[in-house]
């Protein structure tokens, strides 16, 4: 039997994560959130202080939290480029093709060190180097910072996330597991903030323990979603439009499971199930919000058989119904 692949995200846009949901999200999907920084952990903590002075004595901070807690336990790790070459041998000489060297030239009566460019012999690694992750002004601490985290993805073939666009940049040739890990965060995110912003770090260490069945049975659903995504834009060449094809498959297909579903446990004759909807308060799906949430699955149900059984006879594909109980649990801290 094949083992479980082990799943790793690079967060890009900066040395730490300040969003809680984004957080939460990126922790509840992969194995390990690999975090990034221009220098040492100490060092580069000290400058975000420096930045963020009113978080320094705050034990509650996304930040502060994200050290004490998910650090020590390996959800979360830190790498400065010294720690890169060392965890990924190797990966400080990745080649930068179309970045020939660096010449001294002057500058209004000053000297300014200049990037010699071939602009035909860019790849798309180098675009993305010269044009920055964090769509910050460049600076040599963030041109450092970014060289080490593309080496890193490039030689651990780890996908990368930036929070401003949502879209994985992944350096891997394995196009469906990119685009698995694209459409899984896209449709978390989709379907359960805003409640993820109100969780904490230990509610992502008891959901990661307790729901480490449903997630996998979540990403073999999503795995099987990209087919869908695969026969309209060919995953294999230009993923261009990407985005938009997940959305219209979260608002077509899983949208759908999701509101056939909640009708089925809330109709279903089952007079075991009408009690446990009861007893947990008629806990249900409000429709026409703006994030839509899956309606009682799993545990609430007495396990997975209830929950397909729950779902006999409608247009709900297995993977979809895989899909909605893990966010659902989730997002209502079901577990």
């Amino acid at each position: 039997m094949r083992s479980p692949e082990c799943s790793r995200v690079i967060y890009g846009d900066a040395p730490f994560i300040e969003d809680m949901g984004l957080l939460t999200v990126l922790c509840l999907l992969n194995d390990e959130v690999i975090l990034c920084g221009s220098v040492e952990l100490e060092d580069q903590l000290n400058k975000y202080w420096e930045i963020h002075p009113a978080e320094c004595n705050d034990g509650n901070s996304i930040i502060s939290q994200t050290l004490t807690t998910l650090l020590p336990e390996g959800v979360v790790s830190f790498l400065s480029p010294a720690d890169s070459s060392i965890r990924f041998p190797g990966s400080e000489n990745i080649e930068l093709g179309g970045i020939e060297g660096l010449e001294t030239v002057d500058v209004d009566g000053k000297e300014a060190v200049y990037l010699k460019i071939n602009e035909k012999e860019l790849t798309d690694i180098t675009r993305i180097l010269l044009r920055g992750l964090g769509g910050r002004k460049r600076t040599v601490s963030s041109l450092i910072r970014d060289a080490s985290v593309l080496s890193v993805a490039v030689r651990g073939q780890i996908p990368i996330v930036c929070k401003q666009s949502k879209i994985s940049v992944s350096t891997s040739e394995k196009r469906v597991s990119a685009v698995s890990s694209f459409l899984a965060q896209r449709a978390f995110e989709r379907l359960a903030l805003p409640e993820l912003q109100a969780y904490h770090v230990d509610d992502i260490l008891e959901a990661r323990l307790k729901l480490s069945g449903e997630l996998r049975d979540f990403r073999s659903g999503i795995r099987e979603l990209v087919w869908l995504l695969h026969e309209r834009i060919d995953i294999s060449g230009d993923l261009k439009g990407l985005a938009k094809e997940c959305d219209l498959l979260i608002d077509t297909k899983i949208w759908a499971a999701v509101s056939n579903l909640e009708n089925a446990i809330a109709k279903h004759e089952n007079k075991r199930i009408r009690r446990i909807l009861k007893t947990t308060g008629n806990t249900l799906l409000e429709v026409g919000k703006t994030f839509l949430a899956p309606s009682l699955a799993g545990q609430l149900l007495g396990g997975g058989s209830a929950l397909m059984k729950a779902a006999e006879g409608l247009d709900v594909s297995p993977p979809t119904v895989q899909i909605a109980s893990f966010i659902y649990k989730a997002r209502e801290k079901k577990f």
